[in-house]
């Protein structure tokens, strides 16, 4: 029959994994399999009982929430935000030009540094930055050194 030959390969592709493993990390040795099986044109209903067949204990509600996730992790990251352009007002003073006293801040003393936080991910990049200290106070002696334009 076609049904136990499906929950036959997850049984085989379930052997060589940790019985200890977390329903989640069981569902992610399976993932090909699983996106075989959709592509196919399987159910979740589906798989949810060839799975429960298979001894991973697993609702639908979770099953569903487990694949987006392990999917979205699949995902490259890319940065959706972008940076605005900004443009002077043609009734406005033009700005003055720079001159060699004005110092150029030619290091970034803050390494890694996010430029939006839309996940955790970017929470732990910002617990692994590297900050040097020497060039933040350079960059903040320059930035207090800089005319004040009223």
């Amino acid at each position: 029959m076609q049904v136990d030959q499906f929950v036959e390969q997850f049984r085989r592709a379930l052997a060589d994994a940790d019985p200890r493993a977390t329903v989640t990390a069981r569902v992610r040795l399976l993932l090909p399999i699983i996106e075989m099986r959709l592509a196919n044109g399987s159910s979740y209903a589906a798989l949810v009982e060839d799975l429960n067949a298979a001894g991973i204990p697993i609702s639908h509600s979770f099953f569903s929430k487990a694949l987006w996730r392990l999917r979205q992790s699949k995902k490259p990251h890319t940065s959706t935000t972008e940076v605005p352009i900004l443009t002077q007002p043609s009734h406005s003073v033009a700005a003055p030009p720079i001159t060699s006293t004005t110092p150029v801040l030619r290091t970034e003393a803050v390494q890694g540094r996010p430029n939006a936080i839309e996940s955790p991910a970017d929470l732990r990049k910002y617990r692994e930055m590297n900050i040097d200290l020497d060039a933040l106070r350079e960059e903040g002696r320059a930035m207090r050194a800089k005319p004040k334009s009223s």
